[in-house]
């Protein structure tokens, strides 16, 4: 794990090392919902970095340069 954030909405976002991103949804259920989020999905490298958000809900990835 190398970072969270967690969105106004509750979903706790979430970078790997090796692994890229994820979105836990809805984190306090018996059954939170887990999206992984990586290369097929547009981004450059699976070494996840930072990740944050703006105040107009967009979530940002930082990837290093491999």
């Amino acid at each position: 794990m190398r970072d969270l954030y967690i969105d106004p909405s509750g979903a706790v976002w979430g970078s790997t090392w090796q692994s890229g991103f994820f979105r836990l949804d809805d984190p306090d259920s018996d059954r939170p919902r887990v999206t992984r989020i990586g290369q097929e999905d547009g981004l450059a490298s699976m070494r996840g970095g930072c990740i944050t958000g703006d105040e107009l809900g967009r979530i940002y990835f930082g990837t290093p340069t491999e």
